[in-house]
């Protein structure tokens, strides 16, 4: 899929010094991609994927990006075979990719707090190895 079209004029938005185009408020900071990047982990990723991206200020990209984890949460956990519900290891290479990319963010130095914090209310009591089950039907994943 060639994009140039779309990059050109996400260009020429950023050089006119135009808004972020989610709020309409807020100058031009960072960009957000279309579909987002967490819900095609960097396994899955070829250098023939593309993104669209869009200019966003730091606050709706932040926002975005939040949903976005918690839509890959969501997906991480709901879409799985049926082995992996009964308490199986996952064995479908794009199921595990998610489960690992889901694992990197709550572990990441940088933002894994942030990210452990938006999950916190959907995660149980944990079990005997300490880990937590996570309730993904409630994550509020139609609210976005």
């Amino acid at each position: 899929m060639d994009i140039s079209k779309h990059n050109q004029l996400r260009r020429k938005w950023i050089v006119d010094e135009r808004p972020c185009i989610l709020c309409g408020v807020n100058g031009v900071e960072e960009k957000d991609h279309l579909p987002p990047k967490t819900l095609y982990p960097k396994s899955l990723r070829t250098d023939k994927t593309n993104f669209f991206t869009f200019p966003t200020c730091a606050d709706c990209n932040r926002n975005t990006s939040d949903s976005d984890f918690l839509l890959s949460v969501y997906l991480a956990f709901y879409l799985p075979q049926s082995e992996f519900k009964k308490g199986f290891l996952a064995s479908h290479p794009d199921h595990i990719a998610l489960l690992e990319q889901w694992n990197s963010q709550i572990t990441d130095q940088k933002n894994g707090y942030r990210k452990a914090k938006l999950i916190k209310p959907y995660v149980g009591e944990t079990d005997e190895n300490g880990v937590g089950k996570i309730f993904y039907t409630k994550i509020p994943v139609n609210d976005h």
